[in-house]
């Protein structure tokens, strides 16, 4: 038990939070968006449209930050610097998450909302988290490497099966 304590010690140290953090605001996008795909025609439409409304706005803020290996991304998010602060997202994404948790008073059956809407807050939490150990937005996260992806692993596997195929 003592040396699963220090692996996590060892992990938060050495742990890149915004990386955490960006992909929690893919899964939070992906999820909450599915989740009201599903319960849109059911008596929850009015939650799942104002969660989807939601869902799209994460998305813009998180997709030129995730993407930006093409142009598009990259002028766009040249134009979103403001989302570069970690302690600023971290603070959006808290009343983001707060307010989709509120989403279930208008129709207290759809409960479901409720979790993406704490996925978003434990994602607000990682940003801040980021921010407050030091880390900030910096050239290399415009690459797969910033997304927490090997990209050389990714690369020699890509071959290794084109290899195969030929």
């Amino acid at each position: 038990a003592m040396a699963f304590v220090e692996d996590i010690k060892t992990k938060f140290k050495q742990g890149k939070f915004k990386t955490y953090a960006r992909w929690g605001g893919v899964a939070a996008v992906i999820g909450l968006f599915l989740t009201c795909c599903f319960t849109l025609l059911s008596s929850c439409i009015l939650n799942s449209i104002i969660c989807m409304i939601i869902a799209i706005l994460i998305g813009i803020i998180e997709l030129p930050f995730c993407c930006s290996c093409f142009p598009i991304c990259r002028q766009a998010a040249g134009k979103m610097k403001v989302f570069e602060k970690y302690a600023f997202r971290g603070m959006l994404y808290l009343g983001i998450g707060f307010g989709t948790c509120c989403v279930v008073m208008i129709n207290n059956a759809c409960w479901f909302h409720t979790v993406w809407g704490a996925v978003i807050m434990i994602d607000g939490i990682l940003y801040f988290v980021a921010h407050f150990k030091g880390e900030t937005w910096e050239e290399e996260d415009a690459r797969m490497d910033g997304l927490g992806v090997d990209s050389k692993k990714l690369q020699t596997t890509a071959a290794t099966k084109a290899m195969g195929i030929i």
